[in-house]
């Protein structure tokens, strides 16, 4: 589901797309992606940005949100077990987004 919402998304704004997970997740995406003919970039630095692209929340400080038209929470409920500066950092990094 959120593959084709952020598909969608970046094909209507031709922009980028930041998908953001738990480190586990990241791969498993990249795979569910293949099977449906959706290319997923597994990023860990900027310089490996794709049309759409995952990295886990802890490397979220390697990318400038300003690249991206819309950020993707996967297992957004993560956030609840992080202190209140990583919830207060998401917020403030894709306000503009």
């Amino acid at each position: 589901m959120q593959l084709e919402c952020a598909t969608r998304v970046a094909d209507e704004t031709d922009c980028n797309v930041l998908i953001l997970a738990p480190l586990a997740v990241a791969e498993q995406t990249v795979r569910e992606g293949q099977k449906f003919g959706i290319e997923v970039t597994h990023a860990r630095t900027a310089k490996q940005i794709g049309r759409l692209t995952i990295t886990n929340y802890e490397r979220l400080e390697h990318f400038d949100p300003a690249r991206f038209s819309a950020v993707v929470l996967d297992e957004s409920s993560i956030l609840k077990s992080f202190d209140g500066a990583t919830s207060s950092g998401l917020i403030e990094a894709f306000q503009q987004t």
